[in-house]
């Protein structure tokens, strides 16, 4: 189970060491979370939605 907040937190702050001059766009999997995040899905929820 992770932290969504703070793995997500960790993803921005290495992604700024690759240099890259266009949008940035991020993307956190996990099968669930500890936390309540509005903006994260599970792996379930995410399958549900390609597979309607």
């Amino acid at each position: 189970m992770l932290m969504a907040p703070r793995e997500i937190g960790k993803l921005v702050a290495k992604s700024q060491l690759v240099p890259w001059k266009g949008e940035r766009r991020y993307l956190l999997v996990a099968k669930g979370f500890r936390r309540k995040c509005d903006d994260c899905i599970t792996v379930d929820e995410l399958l549900s939605h390609l597979n309607p």
